[in-house]
């Protein structure tokens, strides 16, 4: 039963065609031809079995043909419309996957041009990435090769006064040296050992530079004081250097008669300090003229001082360099001038600060002039510097006073010892900080204490801080070679009461002490 279904659907599907390939009215129509032909075959069958007229049999079989023609013409059509309609959906197929194909041409051209572009780009970061790692690279030799270059100069510049602070120190020794030598011997010796000191405030500074740890502390101070100092001090050097042929002059402006003004006198004198003393350095014959003026720009008034020389000059293609660090016109083995190379490069970072300008008129052969700026900032000193000469040992009697000396170094304590001689005071020495604490408990007589910092067994500022919590109103002196300006800080911290920086100045630590011995 259910193949004879099956088999009949199979020929109504033939002959009508199939439902969802064609419509209810062609399938009508189909089936209408079908019933027709077949219709008018049966008549044309009957009307011959009877014999009617053979014009009605023939008509009736035309008409029967006419129903089978009407139906193969229904039949072709729908093949023609269904392989059309193959087509047309072939066609539509086709045009979809070239325009699939199409986006994706598109797609991937883009993505080509952006992969391009991606990769110019990167070609480009990565040229820019070697041309900056190279000039790294050259700047790193550079720098080597600078630091290297200075750290040898460097050597030269302190072995140089130490060879004549010791050579000059032995031929002292001498049974039969005349007085006049011993003086210009212990001058000589005097004057490398500050040149020595120099170099190492001078390495202390480029070091604060580097760190950014210099500080500018602003007071009230008068610029011809200080440019009359500076006057001094320098005319002093020339003739200890015996530079016979160079004059030095100090210009004071006739407009005003004294100048006050708020900025750091300490680090201003620095400033001009080194600016005269390249200045002698460089020129041979001539002269060495420093002075100011006060000059108005933009409407807000400045200092503007310069310090003129008749020296040999800076090439214009050396201009720049004599403000770096570890620079020198002249850094060959073979150059005539000495120095660190530093004092330029402090100079500029110290102007930098005073918020002024730095910069140098210049001719090789025909002498320089470096001119400095600084904001104008009038002041007012309420009270005057005591300009009294410092007072004589001997103005210093302490012979009713005890005092303690805690230093590790021997010498350090002898060079003390000699300081202290005249004023009569009474010493007691030890050398670590345990005993300068054990000396303190067992002696309360004792009026003041000389502490040095770096001490065996504890540091002196551990043992200050034992000493104050049982003699809080003992006087506590630092006297260290440590030269920061925290370093200093430290001690107040620990309870020191005031601190002296080494090398000690004979009449600076009389002058300290006083303070608390009367």
């Amino acid at each position: 039963m259910q193949t004879e279904k099956k088999l009949f659907g199979r020929l109504a599907q033939a002959l009508f065609g199939k439902p969802e390939e064609c419509s209810l009215k062609q399938r009508f129509f189909n089936a209408s031809c079908l019933i027709g032909g077949t219709a008018g075959i049966l008549a044309t069958i009957i009307n011959l079995s009877l014999g009617f007229q053979f014009v009605l049999t023939l008509s009736t079989l035309g008409i029967s043909l006419l129903f089978f023609v009407f139906y193969i013409i229904s039949f072709i059509m729908k093949n023609y419309h269904d392989e059309r309609n193959q087509v047309i959906k072939q066609r539509d197929k086709i045009l979809e996957q070239n325009k699939e194909i199409r986006i994706t041409q598109k797609e991937l051209t883009l993505h080509k041009e952006h992969l391009e572009e991606l990769v110019e780009k990167r070609t480009e970061e990565l040229e820019e990435a070697n041309v900056q790692l190279q000039n790294s690279k050259e700047k790193a030799e550079e720098s080597d090769k600078l630091k290297t270059a200075f750290l040898s100069n460097m050597s030269h510049e302190i072995r140089t006064p130490m060879n004549a602070v010791i050579g000059f120190a032995q031929l002292l020794k001498h049974p039969d040296i005349s007085k006049e030598l011993t003086n210009k011997y212990i001058e000589i010796i005097i004057n490398k050992g500050n040149l020595l000191l120099n170099i190492i405030n001078d390495i202390i500074d480029i070091s604060k530079v580097e760190a950014n740890k210099i500080e500018i502390i602003k007071t009230a101070c008068n610029i011809d004081e200080i440019l009359h100092d500076l006057y001094i001090s320098f005319s002093k050097d020339i003739i200890f250097i015996e530079k016979t042929q160079v004059d030095l002059h100090y210009a004071k402006p006739d407009t005003e008669k004294e100048v006050i003004v708020f900025t750091d006198p300490f680090r201003l004198k620095q400033i001009l300090s080194n600016l005269i003393d390249n200045a002698i350095k460089f020129t041979h014959k001539g002269y060495v003229e420093f002075g100011y003026s006060i000059i108005t720009v933009n409407k807000q008034k400045l200092l503007k001082f310069y310090v003129k020389d008749t020296g040999i000059g800076i090439a214009a293609n050396k201009i720049n360099l004599v403000f770096n660090r570890f620079r020198q016109i002249d850094e060959s083995h073979t150059r005539e001038f000495g120095g660190t190379g530093l004092g330029l490069s402090i100079s500029k970072e110290l102007v930098d600060l005073l918020k002024g300008e730095i910069s140098v008129e210049t001719k090789i052969g025909g002498g320089s002039t470096f001119f400095v700026t600084i904001p104008y900032k009038r002041a007012k000193i309420i009270e005057k510097p005591d300009l009294k000469e410092k007072p004589e040992v001997s103005d210093y009697n302490w012979k009713d006073k005890k005092i303690l000396i805690v230093e590790d170094n021997i010498s350090g304590y002898w060079l003390l010892e000699s300081y202290l001689l005249e004023t009569q005071v009474e010493i007691i020495y030890t050398s670590d900080g345990q005993g300068a604490v054990d000396i303190c408990k067992s002696n309360p007589d004792i009026d003041l204490v000389l502490m040095d910092i770096q001490l065996p067994v504890i540091n002196g500022y551990d043992a200050t801080r034992y000493i104050k919590k049982f003699r809080k109103d003992l006087p506590i002196i630092a006297q260290t070679a440590y030269a920061m300006k925290e370093d200093a800080a430290k001690t107040k911290k620990a309870g020191c009461d005031d601190c002296i920086i080494k090398p000690i100045i004979k009449h600076e630590l009389l002058i300290m002490m006083s303070k608390f011995l009367g």
